[in-house]
């Protein structure tokens, strides 16, 4: 009987080569990479012996480690995953405890909501330890191997390995450290013409219009709150600034990258030399404000309306129907004149100065840990100085300067690319949120 793998198949069989690969296992030049449980078929290993004669040192080839393999190869997180692991056990005492006792009161949402995401967590330690013994295996298998075609077989195996235990790591990272209560909110966002003038109100559009195909992309909400175009360049190009809501699942948590000063460098349109001009936008990404989050008092806000400008319709320069809100206690101002009556106006610049509020109240807690997080700079997206981004057009190149990621600018412009930047600023960011917890 030929089976699926060796635990299944060969041994079922009790074939030589089973009782061979079982005593084997090639070095990995201290690579701490895992491996898979088995060899896939008796057909597939006698196929792969009859074509590796002529295979070279077992190791050529071998994908580099991640990042996350230098760490888990530094770090002993073994302990903090059995504590995750106890937790979720105490979740699940609780749900049944519940279940029995049939009293689902105001605690059953909360406690099933932790269970769930404990359980994903469970899942994910799971996967990653089973690829680690899997690792282990089979090092174990070509360890005492002699015969050069096996030990060139299982060095193939191992190069996929590699690629299945970096999936299964990332995986477990991005779930095993504490999240922003903020990370599963909506958001606003906030995009400003930097220093360049034209150039700049132009770049700015630019972003706009990535961030509406990225958001397009994960089937998220956007609506548009307010916009100043910019007189140089004209309401149908380029954006003085302009701030929009974007409502689903993990919009904060994805978005919260991409705060920060943003710059371009082309020849813009203008350019009759050719020159290369550089110019900056800047976007700021902040949470949903929820009524639990930041209470505002109606007695600190003061009300202006005014027409709203733009587009045609009888409500736009015609009735007061824009509102423009003053938090006294901060001098937070914002306006509103997306909707038709002034009072939807109201209620979605309540909504954005609650945001800034609760925006303001987390960048002062973080300059107040700023010391305590030393060679964390960007960890926090509040810090708006910093230069997070270069468009180089010339190049089609667009460099995270964070992280010293690259990657093409078209993907990034069309919305594709975006998604590949934030994911490796979340792993980046996460392995050092996870550095410091062990470090206490």
């Amino acid at each position: 009987a030929v089976g699926v793998g060796v635990g299944v198949g060969m041994r079922r069989c009790g074939s030589y080569f089973y009782r061979r690969l079982m005593s084997a296992q090639a070095p990995l030049s201290g690579y701490m990479v895992p491996g898979r449980a088995c060899l896939r078929t008796y057909k597939t290993f006698s196929q792969n012996r009859s074509l590796s004669s002529n295979s070279e040192d077992d190791n050529e080839g071998l994908p580099s480690p991640s990042s996350s393999f230098d760490f888990l190869r530094k770090y002993n997180i073994q302990p903090y995953l059995d504590k995750l692991i106890e937790k979720h056990n105490q979740y699940e005492e609780k749900m049944n405890a519940i279940h029995e006792s049939g009293e689902y009161d105001g605690d059953f949402a909360k406690n099933s909501k932790l269970f769930s995401k404990s359980l994903t967590i469970v899942e994910k330690i799971n996967a990653y330890r089973e690829a680690s013994k899997e690792l282990s295996d089979l090092k174990e298998m070509q360890l005492t191997e002699g015969d050069e075609d096996m030990r060139s077989m299982i060095a193939e195996e191992l190069k996929g390995a590699i690629v299945e235990m970096e999936t299964s790591e990332k995986a477990m990272i991005d779930v095993i450290v504490p999240q922003d209560e903020a990370d599963d909110a909506s958001a606003i966002v906030e995009i400003r013409a930097g220093a360049g003038g034209a150039e700049a109100a132009l770049f700015a559009a630019d972003l706009l219009r990535v961030y509406v195909l990225y958001a397009q992309r994960r089937a998220w909400k956007v609506q548009e709150l307010d916009r100043s175009a910019s007189s140089s360049v004209g309401d149908d190009y380029g954006l003085k600034e302009i701030s929009f809501s974007v409502s689903g699942q993990d919009v904060f948590g994805a978005l919260k990258y991409e705060t920060g000063v943003h710059r371009v460098q082309r020849v813009p349109a203008t350019e009759s030399a050719g020159r290369i001009h550089t110019s900056t936008a800047t976007v700021v990404i902040m949470p949903h404000a929820q009524e639990v989050d930041i209470e505002v008092h109606e007695r600190d806000i003061k009300m202006d309306t005014f027409r709203a400008g733009g587009a045609g319709g009888q409500h736009v320069n015609k009735t007061d129907s824009a509102v423009r809100l003053t938090h006294i206690p901060t001098g937070v101002i914002v306006a509103c004149q997306s909707e038709r009556s002034q009072h939807r106006n109201r209620d979605v610049a309540m909504k954005v100065l609650k945001s800034k509020i609760y925006q303001l109240e987390q960048e002062r807690l973080h300059s107040e840990r700023k010391e305590q997080k030393r060679g964390l700079i960007g960890y926090n997206p509040g810090a708006r100085s910093e230069r997070i981004r270069t468009y180089n057009y010339p190049q089609d190149r667009v460099t995270d300067h964070r992280i010293g990621y690259r990657t093409s600018l078209d993907d990034v412009m069309n919305g594709s690319g975006l998604e590949d930047i934030i994911q490796t600023l979340r792993q980046h960011y996460n392995l050092q949120h996870l550095m410091e917890m062990l470090e206490g």
